[in-house]
């Protein structure tokens, strides 16, 4: 296994991981839909957010990701501007407005010692051969490698079980001063 920073042709495999993480019964857009504008909008924008993205790969399959995000001023680009225009005119500008506001609610700008992890995703077919300690072993590696860095943060679903155990098992605890509707937002310091 290899991990690595995501290139542009994993993008659309990766979306393909991520979208089931963020897409509900509350969604107001198709999955196909979901997986465009996070495949176009966020992972191929990443630089834009002061994102990097990383894929661990077994051969060339994308079997997990996870994003790490860093203080700094969001870079808007043509290319941004361009994708948001093209997608405000494909699925129309509520629909737009609604994607925009869904995924504010758990982005966050880190403080300059903080580290923010984006999201972790394991292909479903690979859950359960400690991918996900793998992951979280090289976020906090990178972590301490990166100077000045004292907190690393992240959302987590209130129902997802499983995500919560494994971030607890790294030491991450709730701060319930940042907690949103669905969302716990956890520390390690």
């Amino acid at each position: 296994m290899k991990l690595e920073v995501m290139q542009h042709r994993d993008s659309k495999e990766l979306s393909e991981r991520v979208v089931n993480a963020f897409y509900g019964e509350d969604t107001h857009l198709s999955k196909e839909t979901l997986e465009t504008l996070i495949r176009l909008l966020w992972l191929e924008e990443s630089e834009a957010f002061n994102m990097t993205v990383y894929v661990l790969k077994e051969e060339e399959e994308v079997i997990g990701a996870f994003s790490l995000t860093h203080g700094g001023k969001t870079k808007i680009s043509v290319s941004l501007v361009a994708k948001l225009a093209a997608a405000v005119k494909h699925i129309c500008l509520k629909e737009m407005y609604q994607f925009a506001k869904e995924s504010l609610e758990t982005s966050r700008k880190p403080h300059q010692d903080e580290l923010y992890i984006g999201f972790l995703a394991v292909k479903e077919s690979w859950r359960g051969n400690r991918i996900g300690h793998q992951l979280m072993e090289n976020i906090l590696r990178m972590s301490k490698e990166r100077k000045g860095i004292s907190t690393v943060s992240l959302y987590v679903l209130k129902t997802n079980d499983r995500a919560k155990h494994l971030y607890e098992k790294f030491g991450f605890k709730r701060d319930s001063r940042h907690e949103i509707k669905d969302y716990y937002f956890m520390v390690q310091n």
